[in-house]
């Protein structure tokens, strides 16, 4: 049955792409969608955390000499504690990864090490975790994610990323009864996750298919007591805008952004996206973004990382914004210093 949705509503999802091209997946997009779709038929959504989840924003670290390991280090010796020495990790991790044709069994080494980095990004972002998020969100068993007990709890580098991300973006919709939030390329949902159980309001996610499945499957079960509006198509905004005011998650592709009024977004986000697009699609959707948004944009990409099959290589410079929209906030991701977090306002 899981098998029969998830092509119906990749066809409808595809067709819907198909009335404006300019969305269709990029050549990047295309082959590692291709793959995905591959995994997702032969393991299932019910174990997306171990397929395709794991080209979502989410690393396997397989070696102490990584760069992301390195930097968890790095921070666990300005703040030594035996605790990430004690963390568990399950016996038996099977995972698929982009660069590998067959699903990987990951040795005992390589478990270790893994678990010790999740650890130790989780000991770092509980400093940086000024909401107090982590007291309150669990890890979802949902999708079968790696299993990792650390301090009683079970955890997962998705997560340490998500509580971070939604500490930068929370503060911006404190004063908002019922914030809405955009996300254009959400992965399985992690963020959404997070920053709804969090808050209150409408978060509506616009990815491409099969993503944009695996985050709607993902959400709906992780999210039970939330009101989703699933993906569809529709002609005009006026035909959902009452259904979309009383839903809590929301699912689009990108398309059908063009459709939403000027505004009607708090904030919109992008994490890890843009530099995987082409460049008229990076464009595009920053034009959307500030369009749709009335108050805050908030980007968190590498800072430098190019694509070979779409010629994209940005920077942040290449991030441009119209006059009324000022940055005020630019870093390094304080947990991946690969990446740069920044927000945009927009002033008068």
């Amino acid at each position: 049955m899981i098998a029969t949705d998830l092509a119906a509503t990749t066809a409808a999802m595809n067709a819907e792409l198909d009335t404006d091209p300019v969305f269709r997946p990029s050549s990047f997009w295309s082959e590692l969608a291709a793959k995905n779709a591959a995994w997702l038929e032969q393991d299932g959504l019910q174990s997306c955390r171990r397929t395709v989840s794991m080209n979502y924003f989410n690393w396997m670290i397989m070696a102490p000499h990584h760069p992301l390991f390195r930097a968890a280090v790095a921070d666990w010796i300005k703040h030594p504690s035996l605790a990430p020495l004690r963390a568990r990790i399950e016996r038996d991790v099977t995972i698929r990864l982009y660069t590998h044709d067959r699903p990987v069994r990951v040795g005992w080494a390589k478990r270790q090490t893994y678990k010790l980095f999740v650890a130790m990004l989780w000991d770092h972002m509980l400093r940086l975790d000024r909401a107090g998020l982590a007291q309150r969100i669990e890890e979802p068993e949902i999708g079968n994610p790696i299993r990792i007990h650390h301090r009683g709890r079970l955890i997962a580098n998705d997560l340490c990323c998500a509580i971070t991300e939604a500490n930068t973006i929370l503060p911006h919709v404190e004063k908002r009864e019922r914030p809405r939030i955009c996300e254009i390329g959400a992965g399985y949902g992690r963020l959404a996750y997070v920053i709804s159980k969090a808050r209150k309001g409408l978060y509506c996610i616009f990815d491409v298919p099969p993503t944009l499945n695996v985050s709607q499957w993902y959400l709906t079960r992780s999210l039970p007591e939330h009101r989703i509006f699933r993906f569809r198509r529709f002609d005009c905004f006026d035909d959902i805008a009452a259904e979309l005011a009383q839903s809590d998650v929301a699912f689009f592709t990108p398309n059908q952004l063009r459709a939403f009024p000027d505004g009607y977004f708090d904030v919109a986000a992008s994490v890890s996206t843009l530099p995987e697009l082409t460049l008229e699609q990076v464009e595009v959707f920053l034009e959307l973004m500030q369009r749709t948004s009335r108050g805050f944009i908030y980007l968190k990409q590498w800072h430098r990382w190019k694509n070979e099959k779409d010629g994209t290589d940005l920077t942040i410079d290449a991030y441009r914004f119209a006059p009324e929209w000022h940055r005020t906030l630019y870093r390094a991701d304080p947990l991946i210093p690969s990446f740069f977090e920044a927000v945009w306002e927009r002033r008068a």
